[in-house]
């Protein structure tokens, strides 16, 4: 087996010393303080020829970005991490411009509610809004693919089963990436790959979960305990080292199973969050994959 690059031992130096910073952090308020400073730092700044709007999506905030050569009415809804209490749009601005460029469509970045101000399922709420709000502003939902990693990629799961249970449209395919989608974290990756990671562990996210479902059923709120048929086609990416592999696996195996065109991917070496490495080589070659994986379901959508 070949040896880990200077550019993943990069990325995991950085990912260790953010994990030493997280653990000196005295109350929520300096949490929410260094995740901002440090995570959009490791993807870098967007390109100057990007446009980047700030709009109203239906009383939720969203960040539109239109890299040349978008196709008007084909959108990639990107969703954030950060454990439902962490995070903005700015932590994966950059990504998901990298694979919008790609399918030559806008990314659309909701801004949804955090907890423990608003506990879940708020930022549910809050996602499928900003999504109807894309429909009623002239968007078909065909031309539309909700992508997200970590919390963000649990969440895009989440809104799906809310869209399929609202009778909703639903958009043309989904992808979520490395998605927590057991809030039990059962998985034995948690167990087996801790010693992988650069900074998330069973403790960390286990600390988070009673912060955004203090009183809920944690099995019974699970995306990966729902009934997935009827979801559209998923692209799943999941690092061989992540603690949220084997979570990620079971789901796109249930989806499968219930019938779901599901394209599982396991990435050898890597990490979480391994796509916001702007100069890790496999970054962009998922985010590359991403890309064509949204124009593929997009690509028959052009509004006038």
């Amino acid at each position: 087996m070949a040896l880990p690059g200077p550019e993943l031992e990069r990325a995991l130096k950085a990912q260790a010393e953010f994990k030493v910073a997280l653990a000196g952090a005295q109350d929520l308020e300096e949490t929410r303080r260094l995740d901002a400073a440090v995570i959009p730092t490791w993807s870098g700044p967007l390109p100057n020829d990007v446009q980047r709007e700030e709009l109203d999506a239906g009383g939720v905030p969203a960040v539109l970005l239109t890299p040349p050569g978008a196709v008007r009415g084909r959108v990639l809804m990107y969703l954030h991490g950060g454990g439902f209490v962490l995070g903005s749009p700015a932590s994966v601005t950059t990504p998901a411009e990298r694979a919008a460029r790609v399918a030559h469509v806008c990314a659309f970045l909701p801004k949804y509610r955090l907890a423990p101000e608003h506990v879940y399922p708020a930022m549910v709420e809050d996602v499928v809004t900003a999504y109807l709000w894309l429909i009623d502003e002239g968007t078909p939902p065909e031309g539309i693919v909700i992508a997200g990693e970590s919390s963000g990629g649990g969440l895009v799961c989440a809104v799906l089963l809310a869209l399929l249970d609202g009778g909703h449209p639903l958009p043309a395919a989904a992808v979520p990436i490395s998605p927590m989608v057991d809030f039990e974290l059962q998985g034995a990756s948690w167990q087996t790959n801790a010693g992988k990671e650069g900074f998330v562990t069973h403790d960390l996210v286990r600390q988070l979960v009673p912060v955004f479902l203090p009183d809920g059923d944690l099995a019974k709120e699970s995306p990966l305990n729902h009934d997935l048929a009827g979801l559209p086609p998923l692209l799943i990416q999941v690092g061989d080292h992540e603690v949220f592999r084997d979570d990620t696996i079971a789901f796109a195996e249930k989806a499968t199973g219930a019938g779901v065109d599901v394209t599982l991917e396991v990435w050898p070496d890597m990490v979480h969050l391994w796509h916001d490495f702007s100069y890790l080589p496999d970054a962009q070659r998922a985010l590359e994959r991403i890309g064509r994986f949204v124009e593929e379901h997009t690509s028959g959508v052009a509004v006038e």
